[in-house]
């Protein structure tokens, strides 16, 4: 088995809700294969990219550790935000015919209380997943 046999094992398709740092520098660059990024509530990390909202394909930012930039850099199939509808859209359709392998919740305690509008589209994401 070659190196790039081993790569495409573990290269999935992952849905990441949340934005913040730490999603930054040490969930997205440790996920192999296309990366959906949703912003809960915020157009911030997509104007970072000198992306205009509402929604961005095909991005790629370099990732810092303790404000130091890195050599590597992250490439995201889409970023958007779901306090959007093209966002909240985007998110509830786009991957019915290939579903994630992985979905990663990166939210503040906020973002996990039970009225929060992330995890209501996440729950409605997982039905319309478990359905299709």
């Amino acid at each position: 088995m070659s190196t790039d046999d081993v790569d495409d094992v573990y290269s999935y398709k992952s849905v990441v809700i949340g934005s913040g740092r730490f999603v930054r520098s040490v969930v997205l660059p440790s996920l192999k294969g296309p990366i959906y990024l949703y912003q809960p509530r915020s157009v911030t990390f997509l104007k970072s990219l000198g992306r205009d909202p509402p929604e961005a394909k095909d991005v790629t930012y370099e990732y810092d550790i303790l404000g130091k930039p890195a050599a590597s850099k992250v490439k995201l199939a889409y970023v958007g935000c779901l306090s959007l509808p093209s966002g909240r859209d985007h998110l509830l359709t786009e991957h019915l015919k290939e579903p994630p392998r992985l979905i990663i919740l990166g939210l503040t305690e906020a973002g996990l209380n039970k009225d929060s509008a992330a995890l209501k589209l996440l729950h409605a994401l997982l039905l319309s997943l478990s359905s299709s």
